[in-house]
């Protein structure tokens, strides 16, 4: 890593830039031996001091002023950090995942050997380890805590799993979290689930176990009495380079190096402005009366310059911003086309199925209507899904969708949604490593019981009454909604797509 870094010449690159070059090279330096061995963490600390030079533009023999802490600067965003990985959670979300697919009972030749020689059918969260102990089953063991904190059962029918001591649906068992005592101690998760399969109570659900979600484990157990702080994220949403984006952070953040944190440095003899010797050069002063050329130029001891030249820079720049963001100066590599809804063939219904996210309140809603070969409306659909994903919600509205269809009957139906993912989870038979599984084998067992099911995608245009539906969900009563005749709300859609109506998509 050393070596790599000295081939790059720190002075030609922006901060942006340099982060750029960790986040895309150094950080995958080490990646290769630590997916595999836990490395000692003085050598994980020297490797953060490698980067963390490299990223204030420190080299050898001359070090440049480091404005933010290690600790904030490979944060996450939310929590105010830029997001850059610590070697040594980095070396230990991969270690949990070796853990992981042991603990799953994954086939590969390496976990057999681990199974037989160490665990010889225990559990690994209750495994020891020996005076004999291979150095990678040791770096296993050690990260068994973190392992623990993010297994979450995978909820089927309930039966076999304890509703107040297990850990399925938050960061620890539901016990833990309360000052009394639970009235039934017994209580199975399969208690609380109504007869349709929808939960009596609000749930959560989380994705899969891999290294990114290891990290993040790793990371909100730091910040456990941290809230992620939406004021931060809007940082990263600007429309603008991402140099700029670097320098609004280090604003946020309080860590531009003005006249003033040079003086607090011992950077200079004294904290006033020079051109106000009256004042302290703060922040908020500095900002508006200089930009970086002309703060250079008067460090270096050029005080005169034209306030029209700079207006005229600040101007010429925000003119390129403009036309480097607007959406016509991107180049378009697929032809517009036509979107439409189909109908099926005659003999055929064809229901359409989407699911809908709202992120302010963290819900989700799905729903759905099916309509035979000439469009018209035969039933349809809403429900409130709760506090989910927004692919658990697109699978959800899927599985209630053909739940209708078998109860009214029908034997031949083509099942559309706008969901890629959902649709490729169930047609390439993917295995799931969330908790997604028990919802997409209701879907594979709900579509062998027709005479003849197809799955296929489309796009939002040709999906729009499903997507109308979907967000009633939202607004709807906790279960499922049936609709015998369509909402006011889709009828318009409904007439659009007996004409043919056409949507334009670029």
């Amino acid at each position: 890593m050393q070596r790599k870094l000295s081939n790059w010449k720190c002075a030609t690159l922006s901060l942006a830039g340099r982060k750029v070059l960790i986040q895309s090279v150094t950080a995958f330096i080490p990646a290769y031996t630590m997916q595999t061995t836990l490395l000692p963490k003085t050598i994980c600390d020297a490797i953060d001091r490698l980067n963390r030079d490299f990223l204030w533009g420190s080299v050898s023999g001359v070090r440049k002023p480091h404005l933010v802490s290690w600790d904030i600067i490979y944060s996450e965003r939310k929590y105010g950090g830029l997001g850059l990985r610590s070697a040594w959670d980095n070396n230990q979300a991969f270690v949990t995942k070796l853990g992981w697919r042991l603990f799953k009972g994954d086939k590969a030749l390496w976990c057999r050997v681990m199974q037989t020689k160490y665990l010889c059918g225990r559990n690994l969260l209750h495994a020891r380890a020996q005076p004999n102990s291979s150095f990678i089953w040791r770096g296993i063991l050690r990260c068994g805590s973190i392992l623990q904190q993010g297994i979450r059962w995978r909820i089927g029918t309930g039966e076999g799993v304890k509703f107040w001591s297990d850990n399925w649906g938050g960061n620890v068992p539901l016990i833990n979290t309360m000052d009394v005592s639970p009235s039934d101690p017994l209580l199975l998760v399969a208690d609380v689930i109504s007869p349709d399969g929808t939960w009596d109570l609000d749930s959560s659900m989380d994705g899969s176990f891999t290294v990114k979600a290891a990290y993040q484990l790793i990371q909100e157990q730091k910040h456990s009495s941290d809230a992620p702080r939406d004021s931060w994220l809007w940082i990263w949403k600007l429309q603008c380079a991402e140099r700029i984006r670097m320098f609004v952070w280090l604003l946020a953040r309080g860590r531009v190096l003005t006249n003033s944190v040079r003086f607090t440095r011992h950077m200079t003899a004294s904290p006033t402005c020079p051109r106000s010797a009256f004042f302290t050069l703060e922040i908020n002063p500095w900002i508006k009366t200089f930009s970086t050329p002309f703060r250079q130029n008067m460090h270096a001891g050029a005080h005169k310059y034209r306030p029209q030249d700079l207006c005229a820079k600040i101007l010429q720049q925000t003119q390129y911003s403009m036309i480097a963001m607007s959406p016509e100066s991107s180049i378009r590599s697929q032809q517009p086309r036509w979107i439409s809804w189909i109908p099926p063939e005659a003999g055929w219904v064809k229901l359409n199925s989407d699911g809908s996210y709202n992120a302010a309140d963290n819900s989700a809603g799905a729903g759905g209507w099916i309509r035979n070969s000439l469009g018209d409306w035969i039933s349809g659909f809403s429900v409130n899904v709760g506090a989910t994903t927004i692919f658990i919600a697109e699978l959800w509205g899927l599985r209630e969708g053909l739940r209708l269809c078998h109860s009214l009957g029908l034997s031949r139906v083509v099942a559309e949604m706008d969901s890629l993912m959902a649709v490729r989870f169930i047609l390439e038979n993917r295995k799931p490593d969330n908790l997604s599984a028990a919802i997409l084998l209701d879907i594979k067992d709900l579509m062998l019981k027709f005479e003849a099911c197809l799955l296929q995608h489309t796009l939002r245009e040709g999906n729009a009454a499903a997507d109308f539906l979907a967000s009633l969900g939202h607004s709807s009563p906790p279960g499922l909604r049936i609709w015998d005749s369509p909402p006011s709300g889709v009828r318009l859609i409904l007439t659009g797509d007996q004409l043919g109506a056409c949507f334009l998509r670029f």
